[in-house]
């Protein structure tokens, strides 16, 4: 006896497993806007809590070993780096838009 194999047999009423659903393509850069005003209608702190706390505390440490932190005042540094940061970043948007590009260069950064 030899064997041969013959394909599976196909029940008459079996149908193919359905489509997943189409995802819905968006235009370029909707997702972008969407989280811009997501993060400028919150009040929240945009850097993490506790690799800032450390990164202080580590770059302190370098100069006075016996310094200690109070939250409030971590909170308040945060707080301020973050202001400087969002002011120093707006300034580059300005920088690029009047030299007609959508891309932030590190130039617009600088100065």
């Amino acid at each position: 006896m030899s064997a041969t194999s013959s394909p599976a047999p196909v029940a008459p009423d079996a149908q193919p497993a359905p489509a997943a659903p189409r995802k819905y393509k968006r235009k370029q850069g909707t997702r972008s806007l969407q989280e811009i005003r997501k993060y400028q209608k919150s009040t929240a702190c945009l850097l993490r809590r506790a690799p800032f706390q450390r990164l202080v505390r580590e770059i302190t440490q370098d100069y006075n070993c016996s310094m200690c932190w109070k939250k409030n005042a971590l909170e308040a540094m945060q707080v301020a780096v973050e202001d400087y940061m969002t002011a120093k970043f707006n300034q580059g948007m300005c920088r690029a838009v009047a030299s007609k590009r959508t891309t932030l260069l590190v130039t617009d950064l600088q100065g």
